[in-house]
């Protein structure tokens, strides 16, 4: 319980200037940004821009973090995984097949490690 409560903190600290610099590059704005454990995503876009993160991205090397925070900043401008949404992923985040994939190993594997 409290690894989880230092966990969720760190996510907090960490990933939301993280976000916030990011989104300026990108012309975007966040709306309400949440930090949750989750079982089955690293993070979620709402239609309202409202983003919402697993705490246990932050276990994870920073370009993870970028690629997902990339993302979902993405999802603003595109609410779907059309050819142009990964058009724009790509524009930010050239190696983001890649990192997809590295997002999806190790998120699997930290995942399991819930309680």
């Amino acid at each position: 319980e409290e690894e989880l409560k230092s966990i969720k903190k760190r996510a907090q600290t960490e990933l939301l200037p993280a976000l916030r610099l990011r989104a300026a590059q990108m012309g975007l704005e966040a709306g309400r940004v949440s930090f949750r454990f989750q079982k089955g995503r690293f993070g979620s876009c709402s239609s309202r821009g409202n983003i919402n993160f697993n705490c246990l991205l932050v276990l994870m090397p920073p370009d993870l973090w970028d690629y997902v925070i990339v993302h979902e900043l993405c999802h603003i401008r595109h609410p779907d995984h059309s050819p142009a949404f990964w058009k724009e992923v790509e524009k930010y985040c050239p190696a983001y097949k890649t990192l997809r994939n590295e997002t999806q190993k190790q998120g699997a594997e930290l995942i399991a490690r819930l309680p």
